[in-house]
């Protein structure tokens, strides 16, 4: 897996986003494989379109807000790879995948190397809503489900 995600390059930058919490940092976006997964029973045609950089924002159910993006790739077994970052927080995590759950949902576990201001080891959840929507849900570690938000395909 770790030469899988070294290999994929996904390395994600700061990037400018409109959100709720101060200022934005500005750099490159991150790079990430054009590469799509060859169907398998697991995947979804839905859940192939995963692959690709996603901006967007949420808030927490205790009401702060912070800018986030996902960049997404497929590894050689077929799994989708990933970094995730929250510039307005900031902090950056790389995306474990765990599991393909019902209805095309790939789970993943958040792994931080400085988890800064950020709760360590969250549980994601994606889906694919259309092409350019990704459903995003984000839970503590004991699956307490805190964030849900929609992310918009930014390329």
């Amino acid at each position: 897996m770790r030469k899988a995600l070294a290999r994929a390059s996904l390395v994600l930058a700061f990037a400018p986003l409109a959100g709720c919490m101060g200022p934005q940092e500005e750099g490159p976006g991150p790079e990430y494989p054009a590469s799509q997964p060859e169907q398998t029973e697991a995947v979804s045609s839905d859940a192939a379109q995963l692959g690709g950089l996603w901006m967007g924002q949420a808030c927490q159910s205790d009401g702060p807000c912070f800018t986030m993006q996902i960049a997404l790739a497929w590894n050689d077994e077929g799994n989708p790879i990933g970094n995730i970052a929250y510039p307005s927080v900031p902090c950056k995590a790389r995306l474990e995948f765990v599991r393909w759950e019902s209805g095309g949902v790939a789970a993943f576990r958040e792994r931080f190397t400085n988890a800064g201001k950020c709760v360590p080891d969250g549980w994601i959840r994606l889906k694919m809503l259309d092409s350019d929507s990704l459903a995003f849900e984000w839970a503590y570690p004991n699956g307490r489900v805190d964030v849900g938000t929609t992310l918009d395909r930014a390329r």
